[in-house]
């Protein structure tokens, strides 16, 4: 990733002026001006430079900076995923409880009225045929009011909780971010494509090849696999069984060759959530001819070497291999 991380919070009220939901929205806008929605949980795998000087007088610097002129476009495209993708859907639900909210107060209540008003007639009645009930007919009438009165405010309630609106995103930070090792001059980078290179193979098309394999594998052994990579959620697939509806969370890694396996905090993190639901895919000649090694639960099968300044946990690659799933 190079670029920058733009991160805003966003509150939905409702009549009542009640915070029914609030969001953290994140969007990478890399160097060439492309945008995307992260997850927010991306901080986790970055680190903060310790000496910034070494970097304000760079190229690539003053490329990503200039990304703060889009501030408009940036905003624009938020308040777009804001409405279509998370208020229309709160928006929805809330119309769906307040129907169904609304058939309750009103059946509930009108039970009640309609049981006041039989008393009344019945009270009535008993006045008319000389019986003294002039007292329960008046508290009897009171009740009624009562009721319909209640009835009326549970219902301006429900409406006040089911009219809900956006409120404007507020910007809480910018991050701005640069691979490492390009900093420190140990991987070059392009900036008219975007494209950063380690010992002379573009590393984008190791990771969609190994993408593209791990796919494949998943719909070969008839699981439905769906890319979520781009939300930067710490795994790369969501994979169901149809038959048996078992889910893997597939992180996939790929090699040109083989080797070593680098594993973020983030994906980590999954990893020892998810359990055996968690699954390392490692893809060796993922350009030429893809050999994958899956690993179920790396969290708990898999020992990690020591994390790197870049808080990069490192797998050697004798250990992810002797504990792969043929």
């Amino acid at each position: 990733m190079i670029g920058l991380i733009w991160f805003y919070n966003s509150k939905i009220t409702d009549g009542n002026n009640n915070i029914v939901s609030e969001k953290i929205l994140s969007l990478y806008q890399n160097v060439q001006g492309e945008i995307r929605e992260v997850s927010p949980l991306i901080i986790w795998d970055l680190i903060p430079i310790n000496n910034f000087d070494q970097i304000i007088n760079s190229n690539i610097f003053s490329e990503i900076k200039n990304l703060m002129n889009d501030k408009n476009t940036i905003k624009n495209q938020v308040e777009s995923i804001l409405r279509i993708e998370y208020f229309e859907n709160l928006n929805k639900k809330k119309n769906e409880n307040y129907e169904i909210k609304k058939k309750a107060i009103e059946n509930n209540m009108n039970l009640k009225i309609s049981e006041s008003i039989s008393k009344i007639y019945q009270y009535q009645e008993k006045i008319e045929a000389g019986e003294n009930y002039e007292l329960a007919l008046n508290n009897e009438k009171r009740n009624k009011e009562k009721l319909i009165y209640e009835k009326n405010q549970k219902l301006d309630q429900i409406l006040k909780e089911k009219e809900i609106t956006l409120n404007v995103p507020q910007l809480f930070g910018i991050m701005m971010v640069i691979p490492k090792s390009i900093i420190e001059g140990k991987e070059e980078f392009d900036k008219e494509k975007a494209i950063v290179y380690e010992n002379g193979i573009d590393k984008n098309k190791v990771d969609d090849a190994a993408m593209k394999a791990v796919m494949q594998f998943e719909k070969d052994n008839r699981r439905k696999p769906k890319d979520v990579h781009l939300t930067r959620c710490g795994y790369d697939i969501l994979s169901k069984d149809p038959i048996t509806e078992e889910i893997r969370h597939i992180e996939a890694k790929g090699h040109s060759e083989s080797g070593d396996v680098f594993i973020t905090p983030n994906e980590w993190f999954m990893a020892g959530r998810f359990g055996d639901d968690f699954w390392l895919y490692v893809v060796d000649y993922a350009l030429d001819n893809p050999e994958i090694f899956p690993i179920q639960n790396p969290a708990e099968n898999l020992e990690y070497d020591k994390i790197l300044e870049t808080k990069r946990y490192i797998i050697k690659e004798k250990n992810w291999k002797r504990k792969s799933i043929n």
